[in-house]
């Protein structure tokens, strides 16, 4: 353990394992060198906070994609009957269904990236245990609406595509689903903004807390000159 090592935060330690054995004169057997770097807690929290700011950036990046889809989705089902039954509509459709299924797929991994990083958080006891569930609530929200909302848009674009007589049935399904999952998204956008407010704050905090004690110690060090 660093502490009753009495190894400060923010440092490296090199660790190598020997072994012996009771051959006379035998030389000791040495591992290589393992370079192990110490992080404090408020430089952990800090680079926890920076994961999951990325999580966030890339679920704003997939609610423009699922917005554009929901776009492409109305303008096809408010084609002219004519133009909506021929091949290319069919075409335009069954590519629609596999940027929703790259969609979802995209979500899906990007919740379980985040909830890496929640797992991560759990070993720094200066996160909030209500702010780590809330945030795990929001990831496993994520996996749902790739599996739910996304996964049936996916599947009613693939019945457009596959029947012209009720195509614009299925795309009003489609546009439907897209909907639905585009105002999860956004709902859980307001959610993980917040919690990263309260993230920021935290380490803030901490990085405060740090400095003051730093300043504690150069004082006193100053004092017994």
């Amino acid at each position: 353990s660093p502490a009753v090592l009495r190894v400060p935060p923010d440092s490296t330690v090199e660790v190598r394992a020997v072994a012996g054995d009771y051959f006379p004169e035998r030389k000791a057997s040495e591992s290589p060198v393992h370079f192990i770097h110490l992080v404090s807690l408020a430089k952990h929290a800090e680079m926890v906070r920076q994961q999951l700011e990325a999580v966030f950036a890339r679920l704003e990046e997939i609610t423009r994609a699922e917005e554009g889809i929901a776009n492409q989705t109305r303008d096809l089902k408010d084609l002219p009957k004519d133009k909506l039954a021929a091949d290319d509509a069919a075409k335009k459709a069954g590519e629609q269904a596999d940027e929703q299924e790259r969609t979802a797929r995209n979500l899906d991994q990007l919740a379980k990236e985040g909830m890496k990083a929640v797992q991560e958080a759990i070993r720094n006891p200066t996160f909030s245990p209500s702010d780590l569930k809330q945030w795990a609530k929001s990831l496993q929200n994520m996996k749902e609406i790739a599996g739910g909302e996304m996964a049936q848009a996916a599947q009613s674009l693939k019945d457009a595509q596959q029947s012209p007589g009720d195509r614009a049935e299925q795309l009003a399904k489609a546009e439907k689903a897209e909907q639905a999952a585009l105002d999860k998204l956004e709902k859980l956008q307001k959610e993980m903004n917040q919690g990263l407010d309260n993230l920021q704050a935290m380490t803030l905090a901490q990085r405060l807390r740090k400095l003051g004690g730093t300043e504690q110690e150069i004082g006193g060090k100053l004092q017994k000159i």
